[in-house]
């Protein structure tokens, strides 16, 4: 299965009222995003969406994968029901900035990585609500950032009026930073945000 919609270098990707209901690559193992795989852009956004009820092994982000974006904006989107046996729902690798709002996800679950993997320069989240969110062997049950380091712009992770509930992680129920070098810094910042019942054998909600 070489993915439903796959996209590389282009300057620019407007999705809009995407909605997929199952795959038709369910069970299988796939090298890239079976569903949305994105490689090299200068800008891709993500609005009024709906991914749901899909079950596989992917070596990447199952729902979405980007590599080498600028910018990558999810908003008023939702992800529901979905599980990648191998890695995460959703990753963004070598990304500059990440910006997620009004995104709602439910039921989600990765293996060694949680929902949002995000190897990026700046991730900002503002009203986002995770949902019984998971990574069953591995850490970051919502979210698994680590930051990538850019002459443009800061490392930084925002998370402003946003809901985690019932996330599970070995380390980082909710959200797990994790670094490659001892010299990475980042911003932190959480706002008005909520981890209700997160598990995790060490740092259950951070």
């Amino acid at each position: 299965c070489s993915g439903l919609i796959q996209v590389s270098n282009i300057p620019t990707i407007e999705v809009k009222s995407l909605n997929i209901n199952g795959s038709p690559c369910q069970k299988q193992s796939n090298l890239v995003s079976p569903v949305f795989d994105i490689q090299s852009a200068k800008s891709a956004s993500v609005t009024d969406s709906k991914f749901s009820n899909m079950d596989s092994v992917s070596n990447v982000g199952y729902a979405i994968r980007a590599f080498s974006v600028e910018t990558f904006k999810i908003s008023s989107t939702t992800f529901e029901n979905i599980q990648n046996h191998k890695d995460s729902v959703l990753e963004f690798k070598t990304v500059e900035s990440l910006v997620l709002s009004n995104v709602e996800v439910t039921n989600c679950v990765g293996q060694i990585r949680g929902v949002v993997f995000g190897e990026v320069v700046s991730l900002e989240a503002s009203n986002l609500e995770c949902f019984y969110c998971e990574s069953k062997s591995g850490n970051g049950g919502s979210i698994y950032y680590t930051p990538y380091s850019s002459e443009k712009l800061k490392t930084k992770l925002s998370i402003q009026d946003s809901v985690f509930e019932s996330s599970k992680a070995k380390l980082g129920g909710g959200v797990y930073i994790s670094s490659k070098s001892q010299a990475d810094s980042v911003e932190l910042l959480i706002k008005n945000t909520k981890f209700m019942n997160p598990e995790a054998s060490r740092g259950a909600a951070l």
